[in-house]
């Protein structure tokens, strides 16, 4: 997949934010794509900064 088709850390923050917003409660991060992002913790930190938005251990998958 070329890069300009991947959605950026700020695309991925907004629609959290409004899938929040809708009702949604858990986000998981799976597959290895957006594990192998360089400034993965930023993405991270930014979702874990969501009001409402419930993450624990098994959030992020690699399966």
């Amino acid at each position: 997949m070329k890069e300009n088709q991947l959605l950026s850390f700020e695309e991925i923050d907004r629609l959290a934010q409004i899938f929040v917003s809708l009702g949604v409660e858990k986000i998981r991060l799976t597959g290895g794509e957006p594990l192998l992002r360089k400034n993965v913790s930023d993405l991270i930190r930014r979702l874990t900064e969501i009001e409402g938005l419930y993450l624990n251990d098994q959030w992020i998958s690699s399966f």
